[in-house]
């Protein structure tokens, strides 16, 4: 049901410049056009499907997430009264607030502690995944954003209520979901019992759509899927005191161990996915050892980095040339963190930086590297030198939200800082603590050395980074609010000037050979005539005056579309044209749809089961029927 709004409240966000103790360099070019209130938009509507629930006033709250042009903003808002007493939903609108649409709407049922969490754009844009959570179990669901195609994954079920009183007894949890680089695969984890304590978790696959599920390895527990930027392998860990590193082709083939012995904290494909650098630890004569390694992706060439008692942090520099990290030791019971470099074949280790350092991140252009030294915000080189302070007190990370944001292209860099308003001169922490309600917290934009320095927030005093930057650069979501604690929050969209509009392309992901297929070109659901289309750099026509092209392909592979006109950003858009006769892949332990895994340590396999769980589900769903009708 497409939302009527009658109403657009538009926040006028004016550039303001105070005068800085840090930094004096302003460039008045830079500048937020207009702020749009996605609370002012949403809550209304939330607020009045929580009145069919209860009169009693709940707590509401809501998130923003940008898809992936930048051209659209996913939304979860809740309404709740209580830890286990909520009502959730999700909306999509454009990036300048038109053309609201409910997707999901979840009502509070008998089925105390059910809702919707974790709500995300697949990489395509053409899909929303979420998690329908209960303290009996999880599920993971996939919609398209005009809420149609609802599918639980690996399962039959496509309506909330059935869905909902399925999962309060199922013992099933799925979680922690990975999307291919490539669009056309999910992998996740999915755990049979609770009670179990994860011993008997596995990583399954399936299809972008939630079709085809798919166990990978059933030998031992595992999970925390890993795909490989080229989306043809995946990296996991099985689970338990002595568990393995293994790396795997995405239809359970050409099976690799690459370590064994110890617990994985982390471990991350190199660029090219020539590397893989992880992070182990065990414990020995009862003190925690850690130790960070790098490894061929074919098992070969083991080397150790660094071991210590903490390693923290590592990830591989934007061109793979590199990898960062911190280490954490004691001595004589006084906390040291050292802040290390070292090159991908892992030489020339050099420690860059000491302090109490926290949130250290590579700008996405890797020619600086952001951090938190106790409560000021610094950027540096990565050899260390160059270091600038950006904010004496930074303020997101009070309230559990991020201080800094990085811009898509690395050139400029977000923060939340706390000034004095009289002056407009930032304060250190200990001036601000003590007196914190009569400072205010405002949000800046900058070059990552901190020059041409603009202030984006003005209207409340206390400001905070809540979705960060569209994938274009053009706007950001914040949040604001009177109070200091930010109990009550707006959540606004801010709109940067110098940018060029959001372009987006529609295509299906799938095509069969010789299918005629239609190509939409679109700015916040408008259409856009005369967009110029490329397919793999050439050339191949424009979009009428409604914004489409239609198209037919002969050769089976992977093609890019982009979308090209003057005054818009380029649109991108990935499109797979499968074979006509498509030639099944190696189907390892799979399982057909309906027959998620049993109450087993292996899922099962037989037609036997799949029919049993096809029957239980038609039950669920006659009886809710019935349900129904009664209640008419």
């Amino acid at each position: 049901m497409q939302i009527k709004i009658t109403t657009l409240v538009i926040i006028t966000i004016s550039l303001l410049f105070l005068p800085d103790t840090v930094s004096a360099v302003t460039n008045n070019t830079l500048k937020s056009e207009e702020g749009i209130s996605i609370t002012d938009l949403v809550k209304p509507h939330t607020l009045n499907t929580s009145k069919e629930v209860s009169l009693k006033p709940g707590f509401f709250s809501i998130q923003g997430f940008w898809s992936p042009d930048g051209g659209k903003i996913l939304i979860r808002a809740v309404v709740s009264w209580s830890q286990y007493e909520e009502i959730s939903e999700i909306y999509v609108m454009n990036a300048d607030g038109t053309a609201l649409k409910k997707v999901v709407s979840f009502k509070l049922m008998n089925t105390k502690g059910a809702r919707i969490a974790n709500p995300t754009w697949s990489p395509s844009g053409d899909k929303i995944v979420f998690q329908l959570t209960q303290p009996k179990g999880s599920l993971l669901a996939v919609v398209n954003p005009d809420g149609t195609g609802l599918k639980v994954i690996g399962t039959n079920f496509s309506d909330m209520e059935p869905i909902l009183s399925f999962l309060s007894e199922a013992g099933w949890w799925q979680r922690n979901l990975k999307w291919s680089p490539d669009m056309t695969k999910v992998a996740f984890e999915f755990e049979v019992e609770k009670k179990s304590a994860g011993l008997n978790t596995h990583i399954y696959s399936a299809d972008a759509d939630g079709s085809n599920l798919r166990q990978l390895y059933s030998d031992a527990s595992n999970g925390n899927p890993v795909w490989s930027h080229d989306s043809k392998k995946i990296v996991f860990s099985t689970i338990g005191e002595q568990s393995s590193l293994i790396r795997i082709n995405k239809d359970g083939t050409d099976l690799k161990y690459l370590a064994n012995g110890t617990k994985y904290g982390s471990y991350k494909w190199s660029p090219d996915d020539n590397k893989i650098l992880y992070l182990t630890s065990e414990e020995i004569n009862k003190k925690e050892k850690w130790g960070l390694y790098i490894v061929n992706a074919d098992g070969t060439g083991t080397k150790e980095i660094m071991s210590g008692s903490w390693i923290d942090n590592p990830s591989w520099s934007p061109d793979g040339g590199k990898i960062l990290f911190k280490e954490v030791a004691y001595e004589n019971g006084i906390k040291n963190i050292n802040v290390f470099t070292v090159d991908a074949d892992g030489k020339n280790l050099k420690n860059i930086l000491k302090g109490d350092i926290k949130m250290l991140s590579w700008s996405p252009n890797g020619e600086k590297i952001a951090f938190r030294d106790k409560y000021s915000l610094y950027t540096m080189n990565p050899d260390g030198t160059g270091k600038a302070v950006l904010a004496l007190t930074g303020w997101g990370d009070l309230l559990q939200q991020p201080v800094y944001a990085w811009s898509p292209s690395g050139d400029k860099i977000i923060f939340s800082s706390v000034i004095d308003p009289v002056t407009g001169s930032q304060v250190d922490f200990d001036t601000f603590w003590p007196r914190r309600n009569s400072y205010e917290a405002h949000i800046f934009l900058t070059n990552p050395d901190g020059t041409e320095r603009t202030q984006l927030t003005a209207k409340e005093p206390y400001n905070v980074i809540t979705g960060g930057w569209s994938p274009d650069g053009s706007r950001l979501i914040v949040a604001s609010s009177h109070d200091i604690e930010m109990r009550t929050r707006n959540v606004s969209i801010i709109k940067l000037s110098g940018y060029d509009e959001v372009l987006s392309v529609y295509a299906p992901l799938f095509i069969e050979q010789g299918e005629e297929f239609v190509i939409e070109v679109k700015s916040m659901s408008k259409p856009v005539e005369k967009a110029s289309i490329t397919l793999n750099g050439r050339e191949i026509g424009v979009t009428d005056e409604k914004g489409v092209l239609k198209l037919s392909l002969k050769e089976s592979g992977r093609y890019q579309l982009n979308a090209i006109k003057e005054g818009y950003k380029t649109a991108i858009k990935t499109i797979v044209l499968k074979e006509s006769e498509k030639v099944p892949e190696q189907k390892i332990n799979e399982v057909k749809e309906t027959a998620l895994p049993a109450k087993t340590t292996n899922p099962p396999e037989t037609p036997g089961f799949t029919l049993m769980l096809s029957i239980t589900g038609l039950i669920v769903s006659l009886f809710y029927n019935s349900k129904r009708r009664r209640r008419a």
